[in-house]
């Protein structure tokens, strides 16, 4: 008991013990629309960051991700990037995904990891970008590589 103002209280340490255990969907902004179609009984906090990517990471996705690993219990991490890494060099990218696997793991050993897949591109001319076809294909294949590699 801890005495305040003369009065007494028990004073409640809020540790890991106390953390509900949580699944974690951290990736790139197509995360939010995942959120969307889960059942309501799931327990799942979302970190979706624009443009964030494995390779690069100039928008400080893992400052993000491995700061909610110290404040939460994670059960299962699944892991939605890729999308915009489309056309980085392939061993970088497979490096940079073991490398953060490995952060991940050291922060938080008892979350198991989903790597999930990349998103197919497709050129989306409602938004005035257009990628030509060449590019697009080089894309595509990429993705179909990727993909093969994390599964």
């Amino acid at each position: 008991m801890q005495r305040c103002g003369g009065k007494r209280f028990p004073f409640i340490f809020s540790g890991a013990q106390d953390r509900k255990k949580v699944n974690l969907i951290a990736g790139d902004s197509n995360v939010h629309r995942i959120k969307d179609i889960l059942p309501g009984d799931i327990a799942v906090k979302c970190l979706p960051i624009s443009g964030a990517k494995f390779s690069g990471d100039h928008r400080g996705f893992r400052h993000a991700l491995l700061r909610d690993l110290r404040e939460m219990d994670v059960q299962q991490l699944y892991i939605h990037l890729g999308s915009n890494d489309i056309l980085t060099n392939e061993a970088v990218f497979y490096r940079d995904v073991a490398d953060l696997c490995d952060v991940v793991h050291q922060v938080s050993p008892d979350t198991e990891v989903v790597l999930c897949e990349v998103l197919p591109r497709c050129a989306d001319y409602r938004q005035g970008c257009w990628i030509p076809e060449g590019r697009l294909t080089a894309m595509q294949k990429w993705i179909k590589r990727a993909n093969s590699l994390l599964s």
